[in-house]
């Protein structure tokens, strides 16, 4: 097979990827001597005029993306331009992989999700970059464990600026308003309706991305486009620690806090992400240096009530089956106490969920590493508390008080059952006033709208049929929505009405549309509510027939 040349100066080696109508391979830069990675796009493919456009104004934007930014955390560009029909964008060659399919690889060899320390120094190095790239007006819209490349020296890349948005410049949108760009699993609610975004969108993204690395899953999972993006804006994603619970409050909070809905309610800058990771990354290194005492297992202060001041002694407490409650050795400024992990030796494992003691492998203390396994040991028993007795610490070492006994001591004072009765006065009325808040007789609007084919459609295929989903996000009020569809072929749809039940926050309405004949064309589909307040997003996909 006969050697392809680019521009009479690359030589095509092996294909690294392929998408869309782009080839990334790896080639030989023969005028510089070295490797390179080369993406071209091949134009005698594209047979539909407005995508053609639309193609090259995407790879346009990606060169002129990717050669204004100068950082150790994105990748480098060399050269662009376009020979005969095929467009070509020369960047540096990344010798390492994804982390989307590190990870997938550690799924599928058992060794479970990253560690701790290893996502800390991903997500700060990704930070450096996006602050970089934001700092020169590029959004990168696309931020996911496939456009970060991490090199054998553990040095991560963002790769992919090909649905870039530039804050200060006159281009034109790539895409219309209300039409969303991105890839669904990582998508931020105002970028997937198509509104106008700035880098908090890429913050959204990176929470999610970091949920997956840490979790092992997706914060948001379903079987369909639609039911996908239905999550993404308006459901909150499990808590992270439910999946991990080695994870630590403050970098638990930070995620959460990315992943807020509203851009106002996430971190104001990819800088401050930075700052905040560097210091909790600074917490674990400082513990880890204290001594033995970092490698001890850790426990919430908040979860655990004060031991009973007559808990019987360690050895005596073991002996009799107690629980005891471990000592303190140390307090973190996530809200952790650090325990003498000998007391916990002989106790058998928790099935609390509320107690998370997150223990290390002895072989990985201080030595974390993207490759290793990570294994976290059961937690122990909650020590000290839960048992059937009436006080704490009651478990099979401490009958519970006979009737006798409370005698002696006297009955509880009345006045306590009268306190308890107020005090459940007070915590009804408190529900109730908020329940009125929630659900009350305010104005029913519509918050958002967004739209989606509920499967993807055949991009290549005559005479298809298409359901597209709209997603109606209201404000739990409940009232009716008016709405109308529209498609490119000019078709409008008769008004419709949906009625939102109180309480429910969002509402999907369907379209089936039915595409037939040769020719080839970006299909469109458009929701427009109508009352009570207006909205509109779109939807679109190709079809070809020939």
């Amino acid at each position: 097979m006969a050697e392809r040349t680019i521009a009479n100066r690359y030589v095509l080696d092996v294909a690294l990827g392929r998408g869309g109508f782009g080839e990334v391979w790896r080639a030989q830069d023969t005028v510089l001597g070295r490797q390179v990675a080369i993406k071209i796009v091949d134009l005698t493919v594209i047979g539909h005029a407005p995508q053609l456009a639309d193609i090259v104004a995407r790879f346009r934007r990606e060169a002129l993306a990717v050669g204004g930014l100068s950082h150790a955390n994105i990748i480098g560009a060399y050269d662009a331009g376009q020979a005969d029909m095929t467009l070509y964008l020369v960047m540096e060659l990344v010798q390492g992989s994804s982390l989307a399919a590190m990870l997938e690889d550690r799924m599928d060899q058992g060794l479970g999700p990253m560690p701790v320390p290893d996502v800390i120094d991903i997500a700060t190095q990704v930070c450096a970059g996006l602050s970089s790239a934001h700092a020169a007006g590029v959004v990168h819209r696309d931020i996911k464990p496939g456009n970060l490349m991490m090199d054998r020296q553990r040095n991560v890349k963002i790769i992919d600026f090909g649905i870039a948005r530039f804050l200060h410049d006159d281009m034109p949108r790539l895409t219309a308003p209300g039409a969303g760009v991105g890839t669904l699993s990582y998508v931020a609610p105002e970028q997937a309706q198509g509104l106008n975004v700035d880098g908090r969108a890429d913050l959204y993204s990176l929470g999610c991305m970091l949920y997956e690395l840490l979790a092992g899953v997706r914060p948001f999972l379903a079987q369909v486009p639609a039911a996908l993006l239905n999550k993404q804006l308006s459901e909150q994603a499990a808590p992270l620690r439910t999946h991990r619970p080695d994870v630590p409050g403050s970098l638990a909070a930070l995620i959460t806090q990315l992943m807020e809905k509203e851009p106002a309610a996430r971190p104001a800058s990819a800088q401050e992400v930075h700052d905040r990771l560097v210091a909790i990354r600074r917490g674990l290194e400082e513990r880890r240096l204290a001594g033995p005492e970092a490698a001890r297992p850790t426990i919430r202060v908040a979860d655990v009530p004060a031991p009973d001041a007559a808990a019987a002694p360690v050895a005596a407490a073991s002996a009799s089956g107690v629980q005891y409650r471990p000592t303190v050795l140390a307090n973190d400024s996530a809200g952790y106490e650090t325990v003498d992990s000998a007391l916990l030796a002989a106790q058998p494992a928790s099935r609390e969920p509320w107690l998370n003691v997150p223990t290390a492998p002895a072989s990985q203390a201080g030595q974390p590493s993207a490759f290793g396994p990570f294994s976290p040991a059961a937690p122990p028993r909650p020590p000290g508390w839960g048992g059937s007795g009436d006080q704490p610490g009651g478990g099979a070492g401490l009958a519970r008080p006979g009737r006798a006994e409370r005698q002696r001591h006297g009955r509880r004072p009345r006045g306590l059952f009268l306190v308890g009765l107020a005090a459940l006065a007070v915590v009804a009325a408190v529900v109730t006033a908020l329940a009125l808040r929630v659900h009350g007789s305010g104005a029913f609007t519509v918050t958002a709208v967004a739209v989606a084919p509920s499967s993807p459609p055949p991009s290549h295929k005559c005479d298809i049929a298409v359901e597209v989903v709209g997603t109606i996000v209201t404000n739990g009020n409940g009232g009716t929505v008016t709405y109308q569809w529209t498609r490119s072929d000019g078709t409008t749809s008769p008004v419709q009405t949906v009625q939102v039940a109180s309480g429910r926050k969002s509402e999907q309405v369907f379209l089936h549309w039915t595409i037939r004949g040769p020719g080839s064309t970006q299909a469109k589909a458009t929701l427009r509510v109508l009352s009570p307040s207006v909205k509109a997003a779109s939807t679109s996909f190709p079809y070809s027939c020939r």
